[in-house]
C-alpha cells in the first residue's frame, strides 16, 4: 500500500516539474498560467466525488443492521 503513495507522489511531482519546464503555451485564462492548478483541480474533485458518494450511499442506499428480523437469513429469497 506504501508503494501506492509513492507512486502518486511520482508522478504529481513529474506533471508539477514538466507544467513548470514546459508551461501552457498560450495561457487564456489566469488558472492556466499556474503550474499543477489542473492537477491539484482534478484531485480536490475526485476527492469530493467520492465523498459525496460515500456519504449519499450511507445516508441512501445502506440499511441499518435491525432491519431484518431477529434470526431471519437476509439473503434468503421470500
Amino acid at each position: 500500500m506504501k508503494g501506492w503513495w509513492l507512486a502518486a507522489a511520482v508522478v504529481a511531482i513529474a506533471t508539477i516539474a514538466a507544467e513548470i519546464v514546459a508551461p501552457y503555451p498560450d495561457p487564456r485564462y489566469w488558472w492556466h498560467a499556474m503550474p499543477g492548478f489542473d492537477l491539484a483541480y482534478g484531485w480536490i474533485g475526485c476527492v469530493v466525488i467520492v465523498v459525496l458518494s460515500k456519504a449519499l450511499g450511507k445516508r441512501l442506499i445502506q440499511r441499518p443492521e435491525s432491519y431484518a428480523p431477529e434470526g431471519a437469513d437476509p439473503g434468503a429469497p421470500q
